[in-house]
């Protein structure tokens, strides 16, 4: 009766806001991400063999707190 009414079905609502709420997690994940990359990247290109050790450090803190992410040494 409610679908009549235009509102949508509960179970379907649900779904959308566990599908936001994951989309925002991996999106906040892959920012992460970036920014890591985006530092090695920029510490490697001006030769900083420091910054590129620490940065490495923060990739594998990183790493183990989220597994899905995807950043490895092969990456680098």
């Amino acid at each position: 009766f409610m679908q009549l009414l235009g509102f949508a079905p509960a179970d379907y609502v649900e779904n959308l806001k566990i599908n936001s709420s994951e989309r925002r997690r991996q999106n906040a994940v892959d920012e992460r991400r970036r920014k890591l990359l985006r530092r090695h990247n920029m510490a490697k290109t001006q030769g900083d063999r420091e910054a590129v050790r620490k940065i490495r450090e923060d990739i594998q803190e990183f790493e183990m707190l989220v597994d899905s992410a995807g950043i490895t040494a092969h990456r680098i």
